[in-house]
C-alpha cells in the first residue's frame, strides 16, 4: 500500500514539474515583454521618419521573432535603465556592462552582444592622433550613467591627465556642448554620425556588453541566449 501511495506522489509531481515547464513557455511565448530604450547612436537611434533603428533594434526584432514574444519600448535614460530594471518597470536591456556591485540583481546573458568600442573626438584639427597629453584639464561632455567618462578618467591617471567631466542628459547634449564650445571632447561609439568633421585622436573599448534581465525575466534571458547560440553556429 505504502509503495502504491508514493507511486502516486511520484507521477503526480512529475505531472506538477511538466506542467510547470509547460506553463513557464507558454508565460513567456504569450507576454510582450518591455524593453528599456535610450537613444546611443549606433546601437539606437531614430530616422528622419521617427523610427527606431540601431544595432540592438535588429537584434531584438530577431531574437523576439525566434523566441516568439512580441515587445515594447520604455523610454529610459542611461543614467536611470539598470534601477528600473532591478525595479521590474522594465524586463529586459540590452547593452550592459557586468559590474559586480549589481551582478546579484541583474541576470546577464552568457553571451555578450557586442563591444563597447568608442572614440574621442576634439574640435582641434591641429592634435596629433594618440596626443593624450592634449585632454589635460579639458572638459569632457559625458552622459550621465556612461561608464566612458570614468573609464578615460581612470585610464588616464596613471598619466597625470585631468579631465573636467561635464554631465548631460544625452547624445545630442553631448554633441550641442562641443558645438557651442562648452566642452572640449566628446567621447562617441564608433559608427555614429555625430563626429561630423571632429578630430578623432584616440580609440579604445570599455568593455563588453550583455543582454540583461532581472529575477522574474531570467527565463527570457536564457531563452535569448539559446537563439544567439543557433545564430553563431
Amino acid at each position: 500500500m505504502h509503495k502504491k501511495i508514493r507511486k502516486i506522489f511520484f507521477i503526480a509531481i512529475c505531472f506538477v514539474m511538466i506542467f510547470s515547464k509547460i506553463n513557464i513557455f507558454a508565460d513567456t511565448n504569450n507576454k510582450t515583454i518591455k524593453v528599456g530604450l535610450y537613444l546611443y547612436e549606433p546601437y539606437y537611434y531614430k530616422d528622419k521618419n521617427n523610427n527606431i533603428m540601431g544595432y540592438y533594434h535588429d537584434l531584438l526584432e530577431i531574437l523576439c521573432k525566434d523566441a516568439n514574444i512580441t515587445y515594447e519600448y520604455v523610454n529610459v535614460s542611461m543614467n536611470n535603465a539598470v534601477e528600473k530594471l532591478i525595479n521590474n518597470e522594465i524586463d529586459i536591456l540590452l547593452g550592459v556592462h557586468y559590474k559586480e556591485d549589481r551582478a546579484e540583481k541583474l541576470f546577464y546573458s552568457v553571451n555578450q552582444i557586442s563591444l563597447d568600442n568608442q572614440s574621442i573626438y576634439i574640435k582641434d584639427k591641429k592634435v596629433a592622433y594618440g596626443d593624450v597629453n592634449y585632454l589635460n584639464g579639458k572638459r569632457l561632455a559625458y552622459i550621465k550613467g556612461d561608464i566612458t567618462a570614468s573609464w578615460i578618467n581612470n585610464a588616464f591617471v596613471g598619466r597625470n591627465i585631468k579631465l573636467d567631466l561635464v554631465e548631460v542628459k544625452n547624445m545630442d547634449e553631448c554633441v550641442h556642448m562641443i558645438e557651442s564650445d562648452r566642452a572640449d571632447v566628446i567621447s562617441l561609439p564608433n559608427g555614429s554620425s555625430f563626429k561630423n568633421d571632429y578630430n578623432n585622436i584616440f580609440n579604445y573599448s570599455s568593455g563588453i556588453v550583455y543582454i540583461a534581465g532581472n529575477k522574474n525575466s531570467k527565463d527570457i534571458v536564457k531563452k535569448f541566449d539559446e537563439i544567439i547560440l543557433t545564430i553563431m553556429k
